[in-house]
Parts: C-alpha cells; sequence; structure tokens
C-alpha cells in the first residue's frame, strides 16, 4: 500500500508540473492573441484558442462564412509570426 502512496505521489508531482507548464503556455498564447490590433483577428484567435471553438461554431458566433474566417484566422497567424520575428 506503501508504494502505491509514493507512486502516486511521484505522479502527482509530475501532473502538478505539466499543469503549470501548460498555464504557463496557455498565459503566452493569450498574450500573443491580444496584441493583435483588429477585433476579427483577435476576437477569431480568442475563441479558437482560448474557448476551444470549432471553426464552423465561430463563423456562425460572428456571422461570417466559414471561408471568411478562415481568410481572417490565416491573415492573424501571420500578423503573429510578424509580431514574433521583431520581438
Amino acid at each position: 500500500m506503501e508504494n502505491n502512496n509514493i507512486e502516486y505521489s511521484s505522479y502527482s508531482i509530475l501532473l502538478d508540473k505539466k499543469i503549470e507548464e501548460l498555464q504557463k503556455i496557455k498565459m503566452e498564447i493569450e498574450d500573443a492573441i491580444s496584441k493583435l490590433n483588429n477585433n476579427d483577428m483577435y476576437e477569431i484567435m480568442h475563441r479558437r484558442y482560448i474557448l476551444y471553438e470549432s471553426f464552423t461554431e465561430i463563423s456562425e458566433n460572428i456571422h461570417r462564412s466559414l471561408r471568411q474566417t478562415f481568410r481572417i484566422h490565416n491573415k492573424a497567424i501571420e500578423k503573429m509570426k510578424e509580431t514574433e520575428n521583431l520581438n
């Protein structure tokens, strides 16, 4: 039984570290998205990567076609890459 407690404790520590790592990544993503100075780009990226909506859900929620949503998403990705390269 004690061995199981040790394994659980070790696993719990690993999970806590992984959660912390993922929270840091999420904060970095939120920061990058917040730097977009275009409302449509911000809205799409926020809904996709923070709220985890599908592209179909996003296009319905922002009243854009799926094609427009993809186009704006791709422009946002390019803008974020440019911003990253400047830093």
